[in-house]
């Protein structure tokens, strides 16, 4: 129905504008059809002293799950959305200033940014809820994970993401994902 399109066009260009001048939003898109960890769970529940009617009504179902889903009828979109907050400026210390300063202005300053970064995603869910959309937080590994598929497309298909160290000698998160066979040999 167009009014309901453009109904729910409006809710979401009425939540984006709701974002503050200083966000930076990305969307990343992919269609998932890969369900056949979840069509062999799903066989595999199937009692094996039921009725034969009930075994050739499983067998059957599952048969044509996996039909389905190699013919690409079977797929679950998934908008992944990342937000990026640039810091308000502030003024630049120079050095003058004792450590202990620097480092308590330092922290408070990314304290606040932390809290308008959240205030933005929370603020953001309620609207995509009311739009009747869900929305969840990714988990640190499942960023880890985008992040590696992203800077390394032909890696990914051949090694999993690296579990990231704390301070491993002088590497950066970055590094540890670029780098992340490298250093799975060291260890």
């Amino acid at each position: 129905d167009d009014q309901e399109v453009n109904q729910f066009t409006l809710g979401l260009r009425s939540a984006l504008n709701s974002l503050a001048e200083n966000t930076t939003v990305q969307f990343v898109f992919n269609v998932r059809s890969d369900f056949s960890d979840l069509i062999d769970s799903h066989s595999r529940l199937k009692e094996d002293n039921a009725h034969p009617l009930i075994l050739d009504l499983a067998k059957k179902r599952g048969d044509s799950l996996t039909q389905e889903m190699h013919r690409g009828d079977l797929y679950r979109p998934d908008l992944k959305i990342y937000f990026r907050i640039k810091p308000q400026t502030q003024k630049r210390l120079l050095g003058l200033k004792p450590e202990e300063q620097f480092s308590a202005q330092a922290e408070e300053h990314y304290k606040s940014h932390l809290e308008i970064l959240e205030q933005t995603l929370e603020s953001f869910s309620s609207s995509l809820a009311s739009l009747g959309l869900s929305s969840s937080p990714i988990s640190r590994m499942e960023l880890v994970q985008h992040v590696y598929e992203h800077l390394n497309p032909k890696r990914t298909k051949e090694l999993p993401a690296p579990t990231l160290q704390g301070a491993l000698d002088s590497s950066s998160p970055r590094e540890q994902l670029v780098f992340g066979d490298i250093l799975a040999e060291l260890l």
